[in-house]
């Protein structure tokens, strides 16, 4: 019965329920509390990947589970444990966590969880999750100030949490959306419909601006950053529709070297270029909207697309297109050339590159879980306590 004893069948003798997250260079450890009459408190060691072993950091007084360790290293994995004192008695460590500190924050939509996720920097580690969606499926980040943008499948709604996950508000229904495209300068967002064939601008606290009726059926819509207006792909492609900023319609004929739908658009930011998924093809479009590349490598169905914006890098979800069969994430260089590729996800959803270290977060959707994609290609395991992950942005939080 007495839980620090080594043969309780339940704790081995060991403080449990060890939990850990990382916001910025703030890690906050919890644990389960002990209910002991004589118990001292808890010891917290820390082991670095420099150093030869764990270290004492701090202690805990009852009743505090709590711990919070400041200023850490970005991009270093951080390792715990702790024990418990009683009077003179140190129990064995408990299980080890791992926690690796950065500037980034993930956030995911988990549609058939009916959950908005937010993961630390490292992809491992759940810091909140915000039940304001029922299926939620696509979000926008303001990471400047502090909203999430989410559409929601099943009810059509359009609205927004804040930074702790509560709702700030339902602002429409859209249900047939294609996407969402966020301006970052003045915080508006563009919704974009083929149920009413629309395209719809609020601004940042949701407030409708504007809407444009009578468009084609639209595939995906991106803002464009450099020349500030928004980007919408008609379904195949054959046109580019450029909004201005007083919402004049530009149309511009693609000529499209591909056949099929276009799924994904996304622009690098400092050419003013976009990369473009067309079914078997990537295309890359220049800031007039002309078509100046298409890959020669050919997938299977190119459905997502992330960009590293320091390379110009590439990032390909090429999807089997079979239930539960075996697709690819690619990583293409800035001239199209494929770098590698990362077989065994089934029926990827997300894509989203961490420009701390240009590795690239897939949500490998049907098995319920992010992979964590290296720069060199290296994956491993991220979270995986999803159900069906759909969408996801990885962006540097402001400092409160």
């Amino acid at each position: 019965m007495n839980p620090i004893d080594p043969q309780n069948p339940r704790t081995s003798g060991k403080p449990t329920g060890l939990r850990v997250i990382a916001e910025l260079d703030t890690i906050h450890l919890s644990w389960n509390p002990l209910a002991l009459r004589d118990l001292s408190g808890f010891n917290i060691y820390r082991h670095l990947a420099h150093e030869s072993g764990f270290y004492l950091i701090g202690q805990t007084s009852p009743p505090l589970n709590t711990f919070r360790d400041v200023s850490n290293r970005f991009g270093m994995p951080h390792i715990y444990h702790i024990t418990a004192r009683v009077d003179d008695l140190e129990t064995p460590p408990s299980q080890e966590v791992t926690v690796t500190p950065g500037p980034t924050i993930a956030w995911v939509a988990d549609s058939d969880n009916r959950a908005v996720i937010k993961l630390t920097h490292d992809g491992q580690h759940e810091i909140l999750r915000s039940r304001a969606f029922i299926s939620p499926y696509r979000l926008k980040v303001d990471h400047q100030r502090g909203a999430v943008w989410v559409l929601d499948e099943y009810t059509g709604n359009f609205g927004s949490i804040n930074e702790k996950g509560e709702l700030r508000g339902v602002y429409d229904h859209f249900f047939a959306a294609v996407g969402l495209a966020l301006d970052l300068e003045d915080g508006s967002i563009w919704v974009g419909d083929n149920g009413e064939h629309l395209l719809a601008r609020f601004d940042e606290d949701g407030r409708l601006q504007a809407r444009i009726d009578s468009l084609p059926e639209l595939s995906t819509i991106a803002f464009h950053p450099s020349l500030k207006e928004l980007w919408a792909l008609t379904m195949n492609g054959e046109q580019l529709l450029r909004v201005k900023k007083s919402q004049q319609v530009v149309r511009a004929n693609l000529q499209p070297t591909w056949s099929g739908p276009v799924a994904d658009m996304a622009i690098i930011a400092n050419t003013g270029e976009a990369w473009i998924a067309a079914g078997k093809r990537v295309a890359r479009v220049n800031a007039e909207g002309r078509v100046v590349f298409t890959s020669a490598e050919e997938f299977r169905f190119a459905s997502r697309l992330a960009i590293d914006q320091a390379s110009g890098a590439c990032w390909v979800l090429d999807d089997s297109r079979e239930f539960r069969n075996n697709s690819s994430v690619f990583k293409l260089d800035a001239q199209g050339q494929v770098q590698f590729k990362i077989d065994g996800l089934e029926r990827p959803q997300g894509l989203a590159v961490n420009p701390f270290d240009a590795s690239c977060y897939a949500l490998d959707t049907l098995q319920g879980r992010l992979v964590r994609i290296s720069a060199e290609g290296i994956a491993t395991n991220g979270y995986t306590n999803f159900l069906t992950p759909f969408d996801i942005e990885v962006v540097v939080p402001r400092r409160n």
